[in-house]
């Protein structure tokens, strides 16, 4: 950070997409745990007395792989090259951040348990417990929404799609829909939505 402002040394700061870094935003998180310290992570006492559930869904949004080198003998051009080695560096990034991010969930888990059923009844009431409160009672869940939940056809089509900051109206609505039906698909969201009064 300190070299970001030393003008001998950087003149011009040039950022790129967070998804380079942290492509499915998960990183960061698992840094915030790291630097809150203790028992309870990122969150208060309060939160996790009064917390019965913690959910994520990761919404994978990856273009599905569509090249068609891997089927000619004189195999990828300099830019398809290229684009694969970008490509697979964002895609292993992203799933050993998802996996490590999978494991603190449950590490998060455990620590909020424990430190709910170390409470005293007059400290969990303190904090928001009512009587029929049980210490045990939390569980967090992860969950991925990807194009594959919506099959090889639909998905490959969506998946296929190019990146790109414009598309062509009937694209965007095709995406948009895909977007809703795979929310509509989805276990973890379904059932997070129907404890929604």
């Amino acid at each position: 950070m300190r070299a970001w402002r030393d003008p001998e040394r950087v003149g011009y700061l040039h950022v790129a997409d967070g998804g380079v870094i942290d492509n499915f935003g998960v990183a960061s998180l698992i840094v915030m745990d790291e630097a809150a310290g203790g028992d309870l992570g990122p969150f208060s006492a309060e939160d996790a007395v009064r917390m019965s559930s913690l959910t994520f869904i990761v919404v994978n949004a990856e273009t599905l792989d569509t090249a068609q080198w891997p089927l000619d003998a004189r195999g990828p051009t300099g830019p398809e090259s290229v684009g694969a080695l970008l490509d697979r560096s964002i895609d292993a990034s992203k799933r050993l951040a998802l996996e490590a991010f999978s494991a603190r969930l449950a590490d998060w888990e455990r620590r909020l348990i424990d430190y709910r059923c170390s409470l005293a009844a007059d400290e969990a009431a303190r904090l928001g417990a009512d009587e029929t409160w049980d210490c045990r009672a939390f569980e967090v869940m992860l969950d991925v929404i990807s194009f594959h939940d919506l099959g090889e056809v639909e998905g490959g089509e969506l998946g296929g799609m190019a990146t790109a900051v414009s598309l062509p109206a009937d694209q965007i609505d095709a995406l948009i829909a895909g977007g809703r039906r795979a929310v509509s698909l989805n276990p973890a969201l379904q059932e997070l939505a129907g404890r929604v009064p």
